[in-house]
């Protein structure tokens, strides 16, 4: 957590923190609800989140308007969902000159936390099926989810180098393998709650958008197996498993979760060598097992 005097500790929110508390204080007026003025910062200060007792606020400060829309329309889209709840949207505002927001009311529950919870892990696939589980036709209003590719430092270190190139040989196959649909977008076990008695919820939409479902499950994969240590078989045997319950049985693709993977792990690198070093190590050290897996010959092990 931190306070709104706190935001000096980061460059890009103290030189927003006027425009932050004027958006703040905009949401307050337009909902009739106080906010506390301590808030989470999201990722990279991206995002600010203010609570109250049964409601959140969501400011953007990068790429305000997109993230905005995009949060507000995957809400709408998801809240019909087989077994998930999703935030109802209270209200929000994209003005020009100023930051977008979005309110939302509150969800019961915490993020599944223990690696080592099989229950937790199967449900965290079941959930990626779920959201899968879109009809393709309601997804026309919502934007293409895109990772922007671009340049890695240039310093020559042999595994960044090894996967640009393994990368440009075997994305030529990518189009042809991919299934569309809808994307989350940022499918990590930190955006699920789980409460006893109750669906599980689904927070934070504000990357989602059109594209390849091996998307998700490439986070559900790299993150949430790879990097948090959960059991990669488990999450995937409930992924197909809730698929074909839900009747949107895909035939599943070792290599082309790869091939996803190794573009997931290029991306991460694009940003984290800057600002998550942890981050970018954990991924320079997994790059090498997915790069043999999708250069090897017949079906990869995950």
């Amino acid at each position: 957590m931190a306070s709104a005097n706190d935001r000096g500790h980061h460059p890009v929110l103290a030189r927003l923190a006027y425009k932050i508390d004027c958006a703040r204080q905009a949401a307050e007026s337009a909902l009739d609800i106080v906010f506390d003025q301590d808030a989470i910062v999201g990722y990279g200060g991206r995002s600010m989140v203010f609570l109250s007792e049964t409601a959140i606020l969501k400011i953007y400060t990068h790429r305000p308007a997109e993230r905005a829309e995009r949060e507000i329309t995957g809400l709408t889209l998801t809240a019909a969902a087989p077994g998930l709840q999703v935030p109802e949207v209270l209200g929000h505002d994209s003005v020009d000159g100023a930051l977008a927001w979005v309110s939302a009311t509150r969800l019961d529950g915490a993020a599944p936390t223990d690696p080592h919870d099989d229950q937790a892990t199967a449900l965290l696939g079941a959930i990626a099926a779920r959201l899968h589980r879109l009809p393709k036709q309601s997804l026309a209003g919502l934007a293409p989810f895109r990772r922007n590719i671009r340049q890695l430092p240039d310093d020559d270190h042999p595994v960044r180098t090894r996967l640009t190139a393994v990368l440009a040989k075997a994305e030529q196959d990518q189009t042809s393998g991919c299934v569309p649909g809808f994307v989350y977008g940022d499918f990590s076990a930190r955006n699920v709650l789980l409460a006893p008695g109750t669906d599980p919820g689904v927070i934070d939409f504000e990357d989602c958008g059109t594209g390849c479902v091996y998307e998700d499950l490439t986070t559900l994969y790299a993150q949430n197996c790879l990097i948090d240590g959960r059991d990669v078989h488990q999450a995937l045997t409930a992924y197909q498993a809730e698929s074909a319950r839900l009747g949107r049985a895909i035939e599943f693709d070792p290599r082309h979760l790869l091939l996803h993977t190794a573009r997931y792990f290029r991306w991460v690198l694009q940003w984290a060598i800057g600002i998550d070093t942890e981050l970018a190590d954990q991924v320079t050290e997994l790059a090498p097992r997915v790069l043999d897996g999708l250069e090897a010959e017949g079906t990869p092990p995950l």
